[in-house]
C-alpha cells in the first residue's frame, strides 16, 4: 500500500479523540476477544501500542520521507499520518496502520523518535 492509499483512511479518523481511536485500535488487534468495555479496549490498545513500539520506531524514525514531511508540513496532520501509516503497515501487516499512524501523529513523532 502506499501513501495514498491512506489518505481517505487518515482522514476519516483525523478527528478522532484518542480514546476513541484505542478504542478503535482495540476492535482491531483482539479481534474474536470477546465483548470488552471501552476502559477494557483502551487498555488492550495502550499495551498493544507498547509492545509494537520499539518496531514503529525502527521503521518510522530517520526515514527520509518522513522527515521532510515534517519539517515542510505546517498542519499536514493528514499527509504525514498517510505516510506514518505506510510504514507501519510494514510492520504491522496493514492491520491498523492508519489507526496507529493518526495516534503516532497525534502523540508527536518527536516522543516515538527520541
Amino acid at each position: 500500500m502506499s501513501a495514498d492509499s491512506f489518505h481517505g483512511q487518515v482522514a476519516a479518523l483525523i478527528d478522532l479523540d484518542r480514546d476513541a481511536l484505542l478504542v478503535r485500535l482495540a476492535d482491531e488487534v483482539a479481534l474474536g476477544v470477546g465483548p470488552l468495555d471501552a476502559d477494557r479496549k483502551r487498555s488492550i490498545a495502550r499495551a498493544w501500542m507498547d509492545a509494537q513500539r520499539e518496531r514503529l520506531r525502527l521503521a518510522i524514525c530517520g526515514d527520509p520521507g518522513i522527515e521532510a514531511l515534517r519539517e515542510t508540513a505546517s498542519d499536514g496532520r493528514i499527509e504525514l499520518s498517510a505516510a506514518v501509516a505506510d510504514l507501519v503497515a510494514s510492520v504491522t501487516d496493514a492491520l491498523p496502520a492508519a489507526t496507529v499512524a493518526v495516534l503516532l501523529v497525534r502523540a508527536g513523532l518527536d516522543d516515538l523518535c527520541s
